[in-house]
């Protein structure tokens, strides 16, 4: 069984642990030694990453979600942040997937509960690929806040517009066009569901 993918094919893991090579450089390149840790979330830190394969080799979609923590937040300077993202979003354009989404937070918030699906899913959808482990905390599913339902519809509502920017933009093949535009659509599916199951309290990090 593949480490960040449901594919049962070890071949998969090398493709996705080259390019998460290549983005832990960029960020420590940029952050040094301000960095402690960096989290891989999402579909590829809990193991569900999406790829496909072309020929005889796999290629990863969607997103890379990335949590770093440094040592102090205030005392990274702006101009080093603004280069880090700026960076990875040339590198995303590289590399498989069509987003590196970097999030920097101070460790200390992670150690406080949140009742939030954010901090739900790093807890227990996570995997170090830089520094040591980390205590998270975060509210049960049994008691995640109804509003956390209307987040999901709000931000895959965004994603539906996202799509529809892609199947309008004129310098994307349509074959891509539609690959990305089917992964924003399908997401906006499965909010529906989460959505169901935040009100029934049976929330689970795992799709």
């Amino acid at each position: 069984m593949s480490i960040y993918t449901l594919v049962n094919d070890p071949e998969a893991d090398v493709i996705i642990e080259k390019e998460l090579a290549r983005i832990k450089n960029c960020i420590l390149n940029n952050l040094g030694e301000h960095v402690k840790t960096i989290l891989l979330c999402g579909g590829f830190g809990r193991g569900e990453g999406a790829v496909v394969k072309e020929g005889s080799n796999y290629r990863p979609l969607n997103d890379y979600d990335l949590v770093i923590i440094p040592y102090k937040k205030n005392q990274i300077p702006i101009q080093k942040i603004q280069r880090l993202y700026s960076n990875a979003q040339i590198l995303a354009n590289e590399i498989s997937v069509k987003q590196i989404d970097l999030a920097i937070l101070d460790e200390w918030k992670l150690k406080i509960p949140a009742p939030s699906i954010a901090r739900y899913e790093i807890k227990h959808g996570n995997k170090v690929i830089y520094g040591p482990g980390l205590t998270i905390r975060c509210f049960p599913a049994s008691i995640l806040p109804l509003s956390e339902a209307i987040t999901y519809f709000r931000t895959r509502a965004g994603g539906l517009l996202v799509a529809r920017l892609i199947l309008d933009n004129e310098n994307i093949e349509i074959s891509e066009k539609l690959e990305l535009a089917l992964l924003e659509i399908n997401k906006a599916y499965l909010a529906i569901g989460d959505s169901i199951l935040i009100k029934h309290r049976a929330y689970h990090y795992s799709y």
